[in-house]
């Protein structure tokens, strides 16, 4: 029986966060497979794809989060003004 993977807090401090089950990289934006919700592979993708944020403490990716965020919340906001 396979386990159920989840995401947890503690995920942040390797730079991702949860969307919709799944984990995002707040650094790049890339979204991973839920298969890829283990410790283990979130640091190989902040170790192999951003080698120089691997160091950053937890305020930093709590900074990334709060941009990531603020950027999906003003994307709506462009599309309806390209529209009108």
């Amino acid at each position: 029986m396979s386990k159920l993977r989840g995401y947890k807090e503690s995920y942040l401090k390797f730079g991702f966060v949860n969307i919709g089950g799944k984990p995002q990289c707040v650094l790049c934006g890339e979204v991973l497979a839920l298969s890829s919700m283990v410790p283990t592979k979130l640091t190989r993708h902040l170790r192999t794809k951003h080698p120089s944020y691997q160091d950053k403490d937890i305020e930093f990716f709590e900074t990334k989060k709060r941009q990531l965020e603020s950027q999906k919340l003003d994307n709506p906001n462009k599309v309806r003004s390209k529209l009108s």
